[in-house]
């Protein structure tokens, strides 16, 4: 299958660095109702084995779901003066580093075989692209690894790929995340949340969180994913002032801490209010009006 790929600038970065942009695939109108077949059916047969840690592309969720709990969790141990510590992992590039072959055992896993497993490996068999810059294109090459940003199987492929992830790790770290309390007084408990790569770890001390981080480090090593240290974040919610820092580590670089993150579109502070949430609402106004 072939694809033209238009880079589209990410609207912040110098746009003299490849980083600063996205590559779009841009697939024949028969290879994407090809794909839109396969597709329904690899989320047919894989939805319901989906954990629930999971909100993107599925539907009847989205990114509201995630911050809501997010934020119920802060204001719930903040109210029994409980602290909870989270970190904001940021995955490099993660739709391009996808691993092709680990993706057709995972999918094998989930049930996804025969002639529709077939069916999905040959849209990314003897790929390959050309970069169109304007009114000029590059020359034809191969791609061997990734998942095609503006296909309409890359976001559903990339689910199955993550949730894989996620159950490795929930193996590893037994134990860790944080537990509440339903309305109908059953418990749950949680410390991954997801909005496809978006991850949010969670955890009730700063040792579970420092082990959750490092084994979900390792499990994305292993499935050929990085995470990007610089652009993760850890934060602690808590009423207590003057604390030390949080001594949370991958791959032995210490993760920053913030009193403030923008996870999914939200303002999430420690201190679990909405302050940090409107202020950031009233600064976009100020720029839109000048």
């Amino acid at each position: 299958m072939s694809a033209c790929v238009v880079p589209l600038y990410k609207g912040k970065g110098d746009k003299y660095e490849c980083g600063s942009f996205r590559g779009i695939s841009l697939l024949s109108v028969v290879g994407k109702v090809y794909g839109r077949v396969l597709i329904n059916r690899v989320v047919e047969g894989t939805e319901c084995m989906i954990g629930e840690e999971q909100c993107g592309f599925r539907r009847g969720r989205g990114c509201v779901d995630q911050v809501f709990v997010v934020r119920q969790v802060c204001e719930k141990f903040l109210a029994k003066g409980r602290k909870v510590f989270w970190a904001f992992m940021d995955l490099e590039k993660a739709y391009d580093r996808i691993d092709r072959e680990a993706l057709w055992v995972v999918l094998s896993m989930y049930g996804i075989d025969g002639s529709l497993l077939e069916g999905v490996k040959s849209f990314y068999r003897n790929s390959r692209a050309c970069v169109r810059v304007g009114n000029s294109i590059s020359e034809w090459f191969p791609v061997r690894v990734g998942l095609r940003q503006g296909c309409v199987m890359s976001p559903w492929l990339f689910n199955v790929y993550m949730d894989g992830v996620v159950k490795e790790v929930n193996e590893r770290v037994l134990g860790t995340g944080v537990s509440m309390m339903n309305t109908d007084s059953s418990e749950w408990s949680v410390n991954q949340l997801l909005f496809a790569d978006d991850t949010a770890l969670v955890a009730d001390s700063e040792e579970s969180l420092a082990r959750l981080v490092e084994e979900f480090g390792r499990v994305c090593d292993r499935m050929k994913l990085r995470v990007n240290v610089e652009k993760s974040k850890v934060m602690r919610c808590t009423r207590v002032k003057g604390e030390r820092r949080l001594n949370v580590a991958l791959n032995g670089e210490l993760l920053e801490e913030v009193e403030c993150f923008q996870y999914l579109g939200s303002c999430v502070c420690v201190d679990g209010g909405i302050a940090g949430e409107v202020e950031c609402r009233m600064n976009e106004v100020r720029k839109i009006w000048g």
